[in-house]
């Protein structure tokens, strides 16, 4: 192999090095994405329980009958379970994504744009349901006294592991 031969193949070696590890930390900034998407949806069910709980302890609120079908539906086991079951199964990935072979300091754009594809996969499921979740609580909130409001939005900022 001569020099120009040699330039040109550790040239292409190194332009293949280069994408496939700008490719990895573009995974992993999705990856950490995900991670606090995953913690947003548990902060999100944290707030759903409680004000669930402040509306089941007062009885003197008065309903509009369309936030009332929602909020009968809001207690239905189906509902909760999966939430608990959402935020399971997303836990359970967060601990196996770090046994993925893109981890690896040996890796193969397939297994990079494999791996890509799943965490795409995860946060669209994740962020669709975690919008699903926000509106619900904003059909509650409306049934929340202010105060309480303020006092759980306090308790979640001295007590950030309450909800984990």
């Amino acid at each position: 192999m001569n020099d120009k031969q040699f330039n040109y193949a550790t040239n292409a070696i190194y332009k293949t090095l280069k994408e496939q590890r700008l490719t990895k930390k573009k995974l992993l900034k999705k990856i950490s994405f995900y991670k606090k998407l995953t913690v947003s949806y548990q902060k999100e069910y944290f707030l759903f329980k409680k004000y669930s709980r402040y509306l089941e302890s007062k009885r003197d609120i008065q309903f509009d009958k369309k936030d009332a079908q929602k909020i009968i539906a809001f207690h239905q086991p189906i509902y909760v379970d999966d939430i608990i079951s959402t935020i399971k199964t997303n836990k359970k990935v967060l601990n196996e994504i770090e046994s993925w072979p893109c981890f690896s300091n040996h890796y193969r754009r397939k297994i990079l744009s494999e791996s890509d594809e799943k965490i795409s996969n995860f946060i669209s499921d994740l962020e669709a349901r975690l919008t699903s979740l926000n509106k619900d609580i904003s059909v509650i909130k409306k049934y929340i006294s202010i105060l309480y409001r303020l006092k759980l939005n306090v308790q979640m900022l001295l007590n950030r592991s309450s909800y984990l």
